[in-house]
């Protein structure tokens, strides 16, 4: 005999009443959970910045996150003028929301990703409560991410910067600031640079007082100057007297492209803090982590150690390591902006040529109103050998009248053309004018520019549904 499948029934979490198919229900994002759709207003909440419907046991489960411009942010995903009126807030807000903790195998994932881009500066920070006791410990933990952190500042170090050689990094410069005079514990901050890094000591920004301690630099060969430091509030000291001297330090630095790493001893989950937010949102510094970086047996979790910067636009991502070399979680951050490279040049390639193809080489070099990447010295001796000639093939690379066309490449450049173009006409988008002068808008600028000199395309599918997707965006 052929049993009857029986048939699986949910129950609603809030009335405990069967769920039938022709009910409207609501289902958690995190556990599943389903319920009738009258019954989620007192078992579910709706987050506006993750998009996403969580029932009360799952919001209760999550970590503590700082993020003072959640509730300013509530917008209607359909309506992109309202959000376009808090753009600065909501790009804030997003960069606490994506603060994450990594363990070592996805933080190498996460380094695999951008690396495809190009080499990406990044910074690692941690309180190591004493080089004497934990630096050890530290320094070999860190190879566990295989990755070279651009700059990696330490506090608690309770050593002198004569010191310094004592503790090393393998590819690294050091710079340490002087301890607190008499002071044994809780005190001395570090900076270590990779050695690709040209840099100068700022010794304006440098302070040791019992309430304050800092040491800075200014990277010097990369596109814009980018000046680090790493700071250390003491507890012991006076907190009125931190927040004077923090706000004059702040005041010399950079308006743009400054990265502080530190450990300040305010904790951002406590509303006492709110003197120390102050500083740093009149002063642009934006704290990059959200979640708590401190815990100790019998304490409340604080975040108390963070990572700022003044320049957002370059922010590629952010979190925690799952490392406990103290009671304090080593934190990181990855930049979009140019560092000098940390892989050799790939070695040029190189082509076999006869005689005759030397020559013929020469008289094209020759007949050509601009240079060819072919120097007489290499000519003369592929004529005197006849055997091998190097060249790294730079006509790929030169942009001439249909070069480019119907690559992804040129693709991927209109596209990012047209975007640019797009957000220069922002504010003409969100009055309400007219359709057909909308259109206009629309075409002159960025259709234009997607489209150029398309007429003469033969190009694959792919690529077309690309541009259309754009277009419909």
């Amino acid at each position: 005999m052929i049993e009857r499948p029986t048939e699986i029934k949910n129950k609603c979490k809030g009335c405990n009443k069967f769920i039938l198919t022709h009910n409207k229900i609501l289902a958690c994002e995190s556990c599943e959970a389903i319920v009738h759709s009258q019954c989620a207003k007192n078992l579910f909440q709706y987050s506006h910045t993750e998009d996403t419907w969580k029932c009360n046991s799952c919001i209760a489960k999550s970590p503590t996150r700082y993020n003072p411009f959640a509730p300013i942010i509530v917008h209607d995903k359909y309506d992109p003028v309202h959000l376009d009126e808090f753009e600065d807030v909501s790009e804030i807000s997003r960069i606490h929301e994506s603060c994450k903790m990594y363990s070592y195998k996805n933080f190498r994932n996460l380094i695999k990703l951008h690396s495809k881009e190009g080499h990406c500066p990044s910074a690692l920070f941690n309180n190591i409560d004493g080089n004497a006791t934990n630096f050890d410990t530290f320094a070999t933990e860190i190879t566990q991410a295989k990755h070279l952190f651009s700059f990696i500042g330490i506090a608690e170090t309770n050593v002198d910067s004569e010191l310094k050689d004592l503790y090393r990094i393998p590819g690294y410069i050091a710079e340490y600031n002087d301890k607190f005079p008499d002071k044994a514990k809780g005190t001395g901050v570090g900076l270590y640079i990779q050695d690709s890094f040209a840099y100068t000591r700022l010794e304006k920004l440098n302070t040791c007082t019992a309430n304050l301690e800092s040491v800075f630099v200014s990277i010097t060969n990369m596109d814009k100057p980018l000046t680090v430091g790493v700071l250390y509030r003491p507890p012991s000291g006076s907190d009125k007297d931190a927040l004077n001297e923090f706000e004059d330090l702040v005041t010399k630095l950079p308006d743009k492209n400054v990265l502080l790493l530190g450990d300040f001893n305010f904790n951002l989950f406590d509303k006492n803090a709110n003197q120390f937010e102050n500083i740093l949102y009149n002063y642009n510094l934006i704290p990059m982590i959200s979640l708590a970086t401190h815990e100790k047996p019998g304490c409340a979790p604080s975040l108390i150690d963070n990572i700022m910067t003044n320049s957002t636009d370059n922010i590629v991502a952010s979190g925690l390591l799952e490392s406990r070399v103290s009671h304090h979680l080593p934190i990181f951050c990855i930049l979009d902006c140019s560092a000098p490279s940390l892989e050799p040049e790939p070695p040029k390639p190189r082509y076999d040529y006869s005689l005759a193809e030397a020559g013929h080489i020469t008289r094209f070099r020759n007949s050509m109103s601009i240079s060819v990447y072919c120097s007489n010295e290499t000519i003369d001796d592929m004529q005197e050998s006849g055997i091998t000639a190097t060249s790294n093939e730079l006509w790929r690379k030169s942009i001439t009248l249909g070069s480019m066309l119907c690559s992804e490449e040129d693709i991927f450049k209109r596209i990012s053309l047209g975007y640019a173009a797009f957000n220069k006409y922002k504010k003409a988008w969100n009055h309400r004018i007219p359709l057909n002068e909308w259109l206009l808008l629309y075409e002159a600028p960025v259709v234009s520019i997607l489209m150029y000199n398309s007429s003469c395309w033969a190009a694959p599918k792919s690529m077309l549904d690309k541009l259309v997707i754009y277009d419909q965006f």
